[in-house]
């Protein structure tokens, strides 16, 4: 087999995992990313860790569990209840329980990998890059290039194949069209 194939197939297999495992839930995969705010789960997770969930077929007690609300994705810690009648959770680092109640169905899934101090790295290149003026200062960059880059139309001189070993000062552009 040669190299080419097989970095061919290496490849295939990393896309394959990485669709798999952490490619994201809006497009069309099975992981969700969040970063972390707050500290309410210190001292395992703190403000500006990166943790990536992925839903599981079930969800009990003990277990680590992120869900929707209308005020964003909550990371907490199921204390009681059940996935039918809804579960308590409370972060590892609060006294009270959350006000919210999610169903097995509401919670979007449990940690699968923990990265800190990556979310909130991130989370400021995202902010400089959607941030005016950058937007704007990168569309003026890619305009300019494309109206400055000076180009004519013209290709670079060619000289013919009859007459290369005749003249090296025989040169012709190539008819365009």
């Amino acid at each position: 087999m040669s190299r080419r194939l097989v970095r061919w197939f290496a490849f295939a297999g990393l896309a394959l995992l990485a669709w798999l495992f952490v490619w994201p839930s809006f497009l069309g995969g099975q992981a969700t990313y969040l970063v972390i705010s707050g500290s309410s789960m210190e001292p395992g997770y703190r403000t500006g860790d990166l943790v990536v969930v992925r839903e599981h077929p079930a969800y009990e007690i003990g277990d680590i569990a992120a869900y929707a609300t209308d005020h964003g994705t909550v990371i907490h810690r199921i204390v009681d209840g059940d996935g039918t009648s809804g579960f308590v959770l409370k972060g590892d680092n609060k006294e009270q329980v959350d006000p919210w109640m999610p169903t097995e169905d509401q919670i979007v899934g449990s940690p699968w990998l923990h990265v800190p101090r990556v979310g909130g790295w991130l989370m400021t290149v995202r902010q400089v890059i959607l941030t005016p003026p950058f937007p704007y200062a990168a569309a003026a960059a890619v305009f300019l290039a494309v109206v400055l880059r000076g180009d004519t139309g013209r290709t670079r001189p060619v000289r013919p194949r009859a007459s290369r070993e005749a003249s090296d000062h025989e040169w012709r552009t190539p008819a365009v069209g």
